[in-house]
């Protein structure tokens, strides 16, 4: 199956109860959406939530990340079984643990 279109959203998300760090208290976060769409029609849907205290990735860089490095590098990519693709996009760019993990 080929990769046709890759798409990232940013989404608001109210948490059911605060999360709560010696740092800080969050009731709401942005996620960025990917919505990956393939040629037989499936559609994978990952997220990446930025918390750049803990993985530098803040919503600006999950976003350009994917939408400037990542999309150009999978769309038309034939995906099989053994999804190598996966290990050549992560040689793309150090870090960015955040985009990498919601493509995956």
């Amino acid at each position: 199956m080929k990769i046709k279109e890759l798409e990232t959203k940013v989404i608001p998300i109210r948490l059911n109860a605060p999360f709560k760090t010696a740092l800080r208290e969050v009731r709401a976060v942005n996620v960025v959406r990917v919505m990956i769409y393939f040629d037989n029609g499936l559609v994978g849907i990952g997220e990446a939530t930025p918390s750049q205290a803990i993985t530098g990735d803040t919503q600006e860089s999950i976003t350009k990340a994917i939408e400037e490095v990542f999309r150009p590098f999978l769309l038309e990519k034939e995906i099989d079984e053994k999804l190598e693709v996966l290990d050549e996009m992560k040689q793309l760019l150090k870090g960015n643990s955040s985009p990498k993990a919601a493509i995956d």
